[in-house]
């Protein structure tokens, strides 16, 4: 006796993802190459994976905003790497379709956010960090929405970062 709400128009997201999805799918149609990274592993990072990505990045190649969650334990760790690099560090974001409208790729966590970049057609590499993220998040692989690059924490996964920019840049030019 339940009605069934399926389908995108039904997705849980907060109403300025829809406000900016027909913008941010019009930015994507004209980026040739990356240059504004976006990195969010959720909200507490307990493994400090963002800095693993930080280490595979380019600051000096890439504009690149961290966003942290207001209670992870490797805050400060984050915000003294990011001195003196091209890393903006923003801790309890409360802009983040902004922030990812701003962004070419995105790399971070899996689980709700991917709709949120779903729904703003950013490219992004993926870690899952929980056992409950690997089935969808493979789902969504195979589609081609996402790039998974396996668990977080798996080195291996991690240090893959850089060879799959290059190959998205690859398939853009």
């Amino acid at each position: 006796r339940c009605i069934l709400l399926l389908g995108c128009e039904y997705a849980l997201l907060r109403p300025e993802f829809k406000k900016l999805r027909k913008k941010a799918l019009e930015k994507r149609k004209c980026i040739t190459q990356i240059k504004n990274i976006f990195v969010s592993m959720g909200g507490s990072d307990d493994n400090n994976v963002t800095y693993d990505i930080l280490e595979q990045l380019d600051s000096k190649k890439y504009n690149i905003v961290v966003v942290l969650g207001a209670y992870s334990l490797h805050n400060e760790m984050i915000k003294n790497y990011a001195i003196d690099k091209n890393i903006e560090v923003i801790i309890g974001a409360n802009n983040m379709a902004e922030l990812m409208l701003n962004a070419d790729l995105a790399i971070g966590a899996s689980g709700s956010t991917n709709w949120e970049r779903l729904c703003l057609g950013l490219p992004s590499l993926i870690f899952t960090v929980a056992k409950n993220q690997r089935k969808f998040s493979k789902i969504l692989d195979k589609h081609g929405l996402i790039r998974l690059l396996g668990d977080a924490s798996d080195k291996n996964s991690v240090s893959a970062i850089r060879d799959n920019i290059l190959s998205i840049d690859d398939l853009r030019e």
